[in-house]
């Protein structure tokens, strides 16, 4: 659905926070409003405000560079038609 970034002085686009640790190493568990998402460098949390969604991709250095702090995603189920296969 779309890429989170760290938080940022606004002058220098510094990180200001990092992830909770309530959030790290939890891939594709339901983030919901309200639960914590960043620890500022100054010890306050900052929230996830925002509809229902699975974050990814939680705190992966190869992201720093691009500004990417997780990615979230819907979860949807798909279901498919079952196929049967003819033996001779």
């Amino acid at each position: 659905m779309k890429s989170v970034d760290y938080p940022r002085d606004p002058t220098t686009n510094e990180m200001t926070a990092t992830i909770h640790p309530e959030l790290q190493d939890n891939d594709f568990k339901l983030l919901q409003p309200g639960d914590p998402m960043f620890l500022s460098f100054s010890g306050e949390t900052v929230k996830y405000e925002g509809e229902d969604l699975h974050p990814l991709f939680i705190n992966e250095c190869a992201y720093y560079e691009k500004k990417i702090a997780f990615h979230l995603a819907k979860k949807i189920t798909v279901t498919l038609p079952s196929i049967s296969v003819k033996k001779d």
